[in-house]
């Protein structure tokens, strides 16, 4: 996730479209807490480097979002 934030340093684009949220990084266990830890770090990347972010989160088979709900908590805007 490095490359991304080191790419919109440089490119400084005014919007990035991140789809889809589970190609993110790679997660153990997406119903752990802590697996979230650095996709989080890397969204406050792109925060603080002033870009407007879209996370694009696709519904599983079932039609429900997968993986712990904190996440959902964590990304609001602010």
């Amino acid at each position: 996730m490095q490359f991304y934030l080191e790419h919109v340093k440089t490119d400084k684009p005014d919007l990035v479209i991140l789809d889809n949220f589970t190609t993110l990084g790679e997660v153990e266990d997406e119903n752990a807490a802590s697996s979230f830890n650095a996709i989080q770090a890397f969204l406050l990347g792109l925060k603080t480097c002033g870009v407007a972010t879209i996370l694009v989160h696709h519904a599983g088979k079932s039609g429900d979002f997968r993986g712990l709900p904190s996440w959902r908590q964590r990304s609001r805007p602010s």
